[in-house]
């Protein structure tokens, strides 16, 4: 046991260990990025004691050394959650378990090109919604019917000193073994999406997509937002044509730019999944986004 985790439940020290150990291995890996809010410190009293332990020299930054350090990290990750470690925290994360932290997040170039010459801001801030959430839902492997699997989504509020630019971020993906796949961010202004704080954050999607999400049909089905859908190998979406009505008052098909979002997952049986299925009105969303001072 390292003493300097000796107060700290085993998921949070899980938790600093696995960042400990991407840190050792490459200190710019934004997963290694601290949570806590003296991590720094902690870290740093983690990494003296395994150097004493194992004899090492702090400033030997070769990778014998490394490799050493990291199996040391790896060993005392084992002590906190048991067995083999790997199988461990999958079976954690099958049934949404896990602490965010640990998982190996990749992002969709989708998600990376809807925010475009922000992203290098919006990345750090997907990564700190999922690190340390004001709030948080995990579907298990075994939902009851209806519900979604596998699935993830996150909440973070971001002040501004001036309101009218702050907003919740909500992050969606989904989960196989412990990779996180995001699919969907989104800001949700105060003045453009009801809120109360009391909403779960399945609710809160379903709100943001009652003003920004466009109707579509899934395998027959028209709706807005479709929750999930179980026994399938594929979800067809179909957009149909959006019409508005010209400055003589006919009715006409207007050009929309828009993005259907679905999180895919495979089931442990094998079974396709996909959930959170929306279309987004990108002409609509990009708009707010630079009406509150987003895409400035």
């Amino acid at each position: 046991m390292i003493s300097a985790l000796a107060d700290f439940d085993p998921a949070t020290a899980a938790g600093l260990l696995a960042r400990a150990a991407l840190a050792v291995e490459d200190d710019g890996n934004p997963q290694a990025q601290a949570v806590l809010p003296d991590e720094m410190d902690i870290r740093r009293a983690i990494l003296d004691e395994l150097f004493q332990k194992l004899d090492l020299d702090p400033r030997d930054t070769s990778s014998a050394v490394v490799e050493r350090v990291s199996d040391a990290l790896d060993a005392e990750l084992d002590s906190f959650v048991g067995g083999d470690t790997q199988q461990v925290l999958e079976q954690m994360a099958q049934r949404g378990a896990v602490p965010s932290d640990l998982f190996r997040l990749t992002i969709s170039p989708d998600v990376q090109q809807l925010y475009q010459k922000k992203w290098h801001v919006q990345e750090k801030l997907i990564l700190e919604t999922i690190q340390d959430p004001d709030r948080e839902q995990h579907f298990g492997e075994s939902e009851e019917a209806g519900q979604p699997a596998l699935v993830s989504l996150f909440a973070k509020f971001f002040p501004s000193p001036f309101p009218f630019r702050s907003f919740t971020l909500l992050v969606a993906g989904g989960r196989a073994g412990l990779n996180l796949d995001i699919s969907q961010c989104w800001h949700v202004y105060a003045d453009d999406v009801r809120l109360t704080g009391r909403e779960d954050l399945i609710e809160v999607l379903r709100r943001f997509c009652d003003v920004f999400g466009l109707e579509f049909e899934a395998n027959g089905r028209r709706t807005k937002f479709l929750l999930t859908q179980q026994a399938s190998n594929s979800l067809n979406i179909h957009v149909p044509p959006v019409t508005g009505f010209d400055a003589r008052g006919r009715k006409v098909e207007k050009e929309v730019k828009y993005t259907a979002v679905v999180v895919r997952v495979t089931a442990a049986t094998g079974e396709a999944i996909s959930s959170l299925a929306i279309v987004v009105n990108l002409d609509r969303y990009r708009a707010s986004l630079e009406k509150h001072g987003w895409l400035n």
